[in-house]
C-alpha cells in the first residue's frame, strides 16, 4: 500500500492541496505504470516532474481527473474529485491496478441506441442503466440542527458521515433548436412521483475553449459530471426524487435559445427531461407535467440559478433556491432572486452581512474542524457535503 503524507491533486479543478514533492513522485509512479486500457498514462507520455509544495503538476492533476473519471463511470469508484487522498478509495485503485499488470481486451461498447422525440426536444441516453448502490462523504444532518438556532454552542461542531442510496445515473444527449444540451440525471431507486425535482447547477467556471468539447462532451466536461452522482447519493439518502444537473456552457450566459437549455420553452423543456428520464426506466407512457422545482447551485453556479429564475421565476414552479457558499466568493457574481412562493436558502461560511438573516445558515470554518474530507477546503465542503442536510430542509416533499 502506497502511504502518502497528505493528499495530492487540484481538488474540482480549483483549489490546490498539500502535493508534497515525494507524494507526487509516488501517484506519477502509479498512474505512469498502469495501462491506458485502466486509464492509466503507461506509454501515453512520459512521466512528468513532480510540482513544487502545494502546487500540483498540471499534467498529474489531468492524470488523475481521467483516472477518477474512467472509474467512476464504471461504478468502482465514487467521486472523480481531482484528488488523491491517504489511504482513500482513489489511492487503493491505483495500488490495485499497478500490481495486477497489464487489462484484459476491452469488450467493445454495445450500440447506443438513436434519439427519441418528445414534444420540444429530442433525446439520446448514453450510460449504462444498471442501478448501484453507493456510498460518499456527508454532514450528519442533526449535526447542523444547532447552528439552525441563535445563539449557536461554542462547542458546537458538524459530524462527518455519509450519504448511502442506490441510484440510477443518466447522461442525456439532446437536441433543441439545431443545438446539442447536456444533462445529468440521478434517480434514487423507489422514484415513481416525476411531478417535482430538483435541479443542481455546477459553478459557472467552464471556459470559451471548453466549450469546444461540449458537443461531444469531451476535455473537462467528464469531470463536471462528478456532481450528478455526488449529490444524487445525498437526495437517495432523505427523498425519491429526480435530481437534474444540467451542463452549462461559457455561452450559456448569454440565455439564448442555442445557447441555454431553459431560455426557451423552459417548463416544456423540464417535462420533456422528466418525460426522458421516465422513458429511460422503462416507462413507456410518461405521465403528467411538473407541478414544483427546486433549484440549487454551488460557488458561481448561482449565475446558472438566477438565469434560470430570469426564465421560469414567472411559472409559480419554483418552490425553493439553496445557494451553496456563493457569499464566499469576492469577484461579482448574480444573487438568487427573490420569487412569489420561494424560499431562498443560503449555506455559507460567511456570516449575514445585516445581522440575524432569515434562511441564512452560517457555517463558520471553525464548524468543519472535525471533518476530514475535504479538510481546510471549508468551500467545498458546503458545496459537496451539505446536500443531505438541506434536501431534509427542504420545503418539497
Amino acid at each position: 500500500m502506497t502511504i502518502l503524507s497528505g493528499p495530492v491533486g487540484v481538488r474540482d479543478g480549483v483549489t490546490q492541496v498539500a502535493n508534497a514533492p515525494v507524494d507526487q513522485q509516488k501517484i506519477i509512479r502509479l498512474l505512469w505504470g498502469i495501462d491506458p486500457g485502466n486509464a492509466g498514462m503507461k506509454g501515453v507520455s512520459p512521466p512528468p516532474p513532480a510540482g513544487a509544495f502545494k502546487r500540483c503538476n498540471t499534467t498529474l492533476a489531468a492524470a488523475i481527473l481521467a483516472f477518477q473519471t474512467f472509474w467512476v463511470e464504471r461504478g468502482e469508484l465514487n467521486l472523480a474529485d481531482g484528488v488523491v487522498d491517504p489511504g482513500g478509495r482513489s489511492l487503493r485503485k491505483l495500488d490495485a491496478l499497478a500490481a495486477a499488470g497489464p487489462p484484459a481486451p476491452t469488450p467493445p461498447k454495445p450500440d447506443q441506441p438513436g434519439f427519441i422525440d418528445l414534444k420540444v426536444l429530442r433525446f439520446q441516453q448514453t450510460l449504462p442503466t444498471v442501478p448501484g448502490s453507493f456510498s460518499i462523504p456527508a454532514i450528519v444532518p442533526s449535526s447542523v440542527m444547532p447552528f439552525l438556532f441563535a445563539p449557536v454552542a461554542r462547542e458546537a461542531a458538524l459530524v462527518e458521515g455519509s450519504a448511502e442510496g442506490t441510484i440510477s445515473e443518466f447522461l442525456f444527449k439532446i437536441e433543441k433548436n439545431g443545438a446539442i444540451f447536456w444533462v445529468g440525471a440521478c434517480i434514487p431507486a423507489g422514484t415513481i412521483d416525476f411531478s417535482r425535482a430538483y435541479i443542481y447547477f455546477h459553478p459557472d467556471t467552464i471556459s470559451a475553449s471548453d466549450d469546444a468539447g461540449y458537443p461531444t462532451f469531451t476535455g473537462r466536461w467528464p469531470t463536471v459530471k462528478r456532481y450528478v452522482a455526488g449529490q444524487g447519493l445525498q437526495m437517495a439518502a432523505m427523498k425519491t426524487m429526480p435530481l437534474i444537473v444540467p451542463f452549462m456552457t461559457n455561452a450559456s450566459r448569454s440565455n439564448q435559445p442555442r445557447t441555454n437549455l431553459f431560455a426557451d420553452r423552459g417548463v416544456e423543456t423540464l417535462d420533456d427531461i422528466l418525460a426522458a428520464i421516465q422513458i429511460t426506466l422503462g416507462q413507456t407512457t410518461p405521465r403528467g407535467s411538473v407541478q414544483q422545482v427546486g433549484t440549487s447551485s454551488f460557488s458561481s453556479g448561482v449565475n446558472h440559478l438566477a438565469r434560470f429564475a430570469e426564465m421560469l421565476g414567472g411559472s409559480g414552479l419554483i418552490r425553493e433556491q439553496i445557494d451553496f457558499d456563493s457569499a464566499f466568493m469576492r469577484n461579482a457574481h448574480k444573487l438568487a432572486p427573490s420569487l412569489p412562493g420561494a424560499v431562498n436558502w443560503m449555506v455559507t461560511q460567511s456570516p449575514p452581512p445585516w445581522g440575524k438573516r432569515i434562511g441564512w445558515l452560517y457555517l463558520p470554518q471553525s464548524a468543519f474542524r472535525n471533518v476530514h474530507t475535504m479538510r481546510g477546503d471549508t468551500h467545498s465542503q458546503i458545496g459537496t457535503m451539505m446536500f443531505q442536510t438541506m434536501m431534509m430542509l427542504s420545503v418539497i416533499p
